[in-house]
């Protein structure tokens, strides 16, 4: 359980890392208040659009196809290999138009296949818990432990911020250590999850 609960924590982290990279892009990519508005707003109505297409259309297909196993990966593996193309686009080319638009890429990313895969599938990977424990452990991650996620989160941004806008380019290589944290815990999730079964 404490596994499950970490690879949450450090996903949680992760969501406000790429929250916080994509607006500072964005807000330096659209010069005007006007254009920043516009594009905010196409950007989360295609969001939306995709999210409600890949929880209809592909999210039980694809864990009823590869399961947990998979399943528990996708989203960090995914947003690794976008975070590497971050960092490599970030250290070669700094703010370019191609760091914001895979900056963008990254958002979208992570929104989807945590809303798509990781909401569905962390929901299963508490199912071998004793029924008295699983709603209290839910409850404990959404109630205690994802807030305290979300202000480690805060805590690293404001760093960050203090550092000034020259480090930002920094921020992916950040999330690209806390990323390849989480792939390894949640490979141990799903060796846990596997014994854990009848």
């Amino acid at each position: 359980m404490v596994l499950i609960f970490l690879v949450q924590m450090l996903l949680i982290l992760v969501y406000y890392l790429i929250d916080f990279t994509f607006l500072a892009q964005a807000k330096t990519y659209y010069q005007t208040i006007a254009q920043l508005a516009t594009f905010l707003g196409l950007f989360v109505g295609m969001l939306e659009t995709v999210n409600f297409l890949t929880k209809t259309v592909l999210s039980s297909r694809f864990i009823t196809r590869y399961g947990l196993r998979v399943g528990v990966l996708v989203h960090p593996l995914g947003l690794l290999g976008c975070s590497v193309l971050l960092a490599v686009t970030g250290a070669t080319a700094g703010m370019s138009p191609l760091f914001f638009w895979l900056t963008a890429l990254t958002k979208l990313c992570d929104e989807v296949l945590w809303k798509a895969i990781d909401d569905p599938v962390f929901l299963m990977l508490y199912q071998p818990l004793p029924a008295q424990q699983r709603f209290p452990a839910q409850i404990a991650m959404q109630g205690i432990l994802g807030p305290l996620a979300v202000a480690l989160s805060g805590v690293i941004l404001v760093l960050f911020g203090m550092m000034g806008a020259a480090h930002l380019a920094s921020l992916p290589l950040v999330t690209l250590g806390v990323l390849a944290g989480t792939v390894v815990v949640a490979r141990k999730v799903q060796r846990e999850y596997a014994g854990a079964l009848p």
